[in-house]
């Protein structure tokens, strides 16, 4: 994960994780070998890793597209709590930084 922020889950290094960047964006990620990452995100922009990435998803479209791909038990409202709880840390991350300047 190139932008930082906190993993929810990660099955491995070539399977399936899921994120929430520093920047507040949630995403399902899988690294292709050779071939860049196929990702679903909340992104604001087209993902330019692979043709079949998609942005400008929901949170809860991101957690069905983890879901139905990747090998997790955990069930979406489970991952749903923790990547709400991610994004309040990175709000409250983000506020605290701006009240410092």
């Amino acid at each position: 994960m190139s932008e930082g922020g906190r993993v929810i889950e990660n099955h491995g290094e070539w399977d399936w994780s899921l994120v929430v960047t520093e920047s507040g964006i949630v995403a399902a990620r899988k690294p292709i070998k050779h071939d860049g990452v196929l990702t679903f995100s909340t992104a604001d922009r087209r993902v330019p890793d692979r043709a079949r990435s998609q942005a400008r998803l929901t949170v809860d479209e991101v957690i069905h597209q983890y879901v139905t791909r990747s090998s997790s038990d955990t069930p979406a409202v489970e991952l749903l709590d923790d990547v709400v709880a991610a994004l309040e840390d990175v709000r409250g991350v983000t506020e605290g930084d701006d009240d410092a300047r």
